[in-house]
This record gives structure tokens, C-alpha cells and sequence, in this order.
């Protein structure tokens, strides 16, 4: 019995350790911080920005045009709609540069910059844990 569940212990240190060092690998080669944006997301939202635009122009042309002036809260509205969208895809075409900016890293120096952040935190917070 006590042999059995010794080897129970040695397989579950066994079965530790293999995480811990495949958690570390993953940390070290993956593109865990690499957004996920696609061409073809970034076209849909230039297209909604472009929609969202023309209705926008087209409103203010409206108000314009009209003697009444009863357009504001729907220009507001329009104006709000449209600066939102094109914030969005703003931030996806960042994304997506920096997306491919690093994916055209090779593995091997992307390891390296990646092994020495977690050197870096280790050590930052040993520093922030003996200052408290």
C-alpha cells in the first residue's frame, strides 16, 4: 500500500512539474499578447464608418436645409455614433500593426525578450515583496 501510493506522489510531482515547465515554455514562445484582428474585421468596420458617416451628412444637409432646426439631439446622436466607430477601427489598425510587427519577429529573439520580462517581474516583485 505504501508502495502504491508512493508512486501516486511521484506521478503527481511528475505531472507537476511537466505543467509548470510547459506553462513556462508557453510564456516564453507564445503570442499570448498578440491581438487577434483580421483584415477583413478591419473592412466591415471602414464600412460601418463610412455608413455611419454618410447618415451623419446626410442629417446635417437635412438640418441645414430645414427652416425648423428640430435635428439636434439626432445630429448629436449621429455625430456621437459615428466618432465611436471610427475610434474602433482606429484601435484595430493599431492592433493589427502591431500584430504583424510581431509575428515578423523570429521565435527564437521573441524567447529571448520574453524570458528576460520574466526575469524582470521575478524580480520586481522580490523587490516590491522585501520593501513592504
Amino acid at each position: 500500500m505504501k508502495n502504491e501510493t508512493k508512486k501516486n506522489n511521484n506521478w503527481l510531482w511528475f505531472v507537476l512539474l511537466l505543467g509548470v515547465v510547459g506553462l513556462d515554455t508557453y510564456k516564453l514562445v507564445a503570442d499570448r499578447d498578440v491581438p487577434d484582428v483580421k483584415s477583413k474585421d478591419i473592412a466591415a468596420k471602414r464600412i460601418e464608418v463610412d455608413y455611419k458617416y454618410s447618415s451623419y451628412d446626410m442629417l446635417r444637409e437635412k438640418a441645414i436645409n430645414d427652416s425648423l432646426r428640430n435635428y439636434d439631439a439626432a445630429l448629436d446622436s449621429a455625430f456621437i455614433s459615428w466618432q465611436s466607430a471610427e475610434q474602433e477601427l482606429n484601435a484595430m489598425v493599431k492592433d493589427s500593426i502591431i500584430a504583424d510587427s510581431i509575428r515578423k519577429t523570429p521565435i527564437t529573439q521573441r524567447a529571448a525578450q520574453n524570458w528576460r520580462q520574466i526575469q524582470i517581474d521575478f524580480h520586481t516583485s522580490r523587490l516590491n515583496k522585501l520593501s513592504r
